[in-house]
């Protein structure tokens, strides 16, 4: 293929640089968003299987789940942003086993002795981040608002909107979930293609804005390197020097993040650049002579 004996010249080969010397611009954004196009590709298919099934996954289970969880007597009300339930408070739905095993604190300890209701209604008695804690539990229902950990374990509490009214029952979530499940089941199906069109435009917008200063670098390390580049030229170099960057970029550093350290993009290229440039022939420079008297 033309685009990986390009990708492979853009890395080492100092005979094609200088043939891009004499190149117009469009030859290099055309290579440019091929190499694009072809790592979006690469990541669109990893997504969709590594990725996608487990977002399957989630969505079969979100339905059974629920009626799992959610008792059959208990009824909630909501009129004018008031909850009132037709159970005995405080109410107590104890947390599943598995749920709590896969709740993760930041530092990968689980959360199981902190934890011990998925969900608590009292609404007879004021909301404080005391009681929430005392009823060790991830969600507080009260007369007016909830209280929940959020991803990072911060309590935060939601009051409801006055005008919210309305009933929730186990039938009724059960209604909804048949209605909602077959407009889940499509959007894996949507997230496919737009992780491909978003990792193209991303990485595109995010390389092309970045080689306005690479292409600064560039020319300034042509011109201590005595080679005679415009900025033009310089960026249409840089197009091809952060060839392995981005490749790097998208495969190795996408899993080993801690690998890369500040910089290293750009000295990646000032490096491929200088290998490739230094044996371009160097612009001479006049001696000025005396005028004798």
């Amino acid at each position: 293929m033309k685009i990986i004996e390009n990708i492979k010249s853009s890395i080492y080969n100092s005979a094609y640089y200088s043939e891009i010397l004499n190149k117009p611009f469009s030859y290099s954004l055309k290579y440019f968003l091929s190499l694009i196009c072809l790592i979006a590709l690469v990541s669109t298919i990893i997504f969709t299987f590594s990725t996608l099934p487990k977002i399957n996954k989630v969505f079969d289970e979100i339905g059974s789940n629920v009626l799992n969880y959610y008792p059959e007597e208990l009824e909630i009300t909501v009129k004018n942003g008031i909850i009132s339930t037709n159970v005995s408070e405080p109410y107590f739905i104890k947390a599943p086993a598995e749920f709590k095993n896969d709740s993760k604190r930041s530092d990968n300890k689980t959360i199981k002795d902190e934890i011990d209701n998925l969900l608590v209604i009292d609404t007879q008695s004021p909301l404080n981040l005391d009681a929430f804690k005392d009823y060790k539990t991830f969600v507080l229902i009260s007369r007016d608002s909830i209280a929940y950990r959020d991803s990072n374990e911060a309590i935060k509490i939601q009051f409801l909107n006055q005008e919210f009214n309305g009933v929730i029952t186990k039938t009724k979530i059960s209604s909804a979930l048949n209605k909602i499940m077959p407009y889940l089941k499509v959007i894996p199906l949507v997230l496919v293609p737009l992780v491909f069109v978003g990792s193209i435009l991303g990485a595109t917008i995010k390389y092309l804005i970045y080689l306005i200063f690479g292409a600064l670098v560039i020319w300034i390390m042509a011109k201590a390197m005595k080679r005679n580049l415009r900025f033009g030229k310089s960026y249409q170099i840089g197009i091809h020097a952060i060839t392995l960057g981005v490749i790097l970029e998208a495969t190795v550093f996408r899993f080993y993040p801690n690998l890369e350290f500040p910089l290293f993009f750009t000295l990646l290229m000032f490096a491929i650049v200088w290998i490739n440039l230094k044996f371009l022939p160097s612009v001479s420079i006049p001696i000025p002579t005396l005028k004798k008297d």
